[in-house]
């Protein structure tokens, strides 16, 4: 099993003004700090990110909290998306990464991967498997955190229990801010 912590980076304040591919606010660098605390139990084995600056960003301060001493992967696919972008290549994009990561990590693994709202929500639905994306979508605060398990292909059925089959998936957590909440510093949008 893999357990998969997705993050959306945080937040960029008016940065965004000024770039379009803004670094974090201070206030962002806060959010991706106590990202870090928030999962320094869990034993984050792997971390990957998005190449946008903002997510590489949360990604590096979360990472040194986490002291994870290990290269942070940066995969492209992880990318947030632009108006250019059209809806099928962009869940393409989303499902390839998640296969991607299934590929990439095996059972044990806790990877932590940083990325935007927009594919997270896409890698959020292909793990679940929702036939039509554009019918659900999950709004994500900064610095959110949702935890899936991949749990492969274990046996197909739990002893004495045919009606809940083990799932290839187990969603744990969507949009959790709890770590941010002491703080004042849960957000919403952008």
């Amino acid at each position: 099993m893999i357990d998969l912590y997705l993050a959306r980076h945080g937040d960029y304040g008016t940065n965004a003004s000024r770039s379009p591919n803004p670094p974090l606010s201070s206030r962002g660098v806060q959010q991706a700090e106590l990202l870090g605390r928030r999962l320094s139990e869990v034993g984050v084995t792997a971390i990957v990110s998005s190449p946008l600056v903002r997510a590489r960003q949360t990604a590096e301060h979360a990472a040194r909290v986490l002291a994870f001493d290990r290269v942070i992967d940066v995969w492209t696919e992880l990318r947030e998306g632009n108006q250019r972008d059209e809806r099928g290549p962009f869940i393409d994009r989303a499902t390839g990464a998640l296969r991607r990561i299934g590929e990439s990590f095996g059972d044990g693994d806790v990877v932590l991967v940083v990325s935007h709202g927009g594919i997270t929500n896409y890698l959020l639905q292909a793990a679940v498997g929702t036939p039509d994306p554009a019918r659900v979508f999950f709004v994500l605060g900064f610095c959110s955190v949702c935890h899936l398990r991949l749990t492969g292909n274990g046996p197909p059925l739990r002893e004495n229990w045919p009606l809940y089959p083990i799932p290839e998936v187990e969603v744990v957590t969507i949009d959790d801010t709890s770590h941010l909440r002491d703080a004042g510093l849960e957000q919403w949008g952008g």
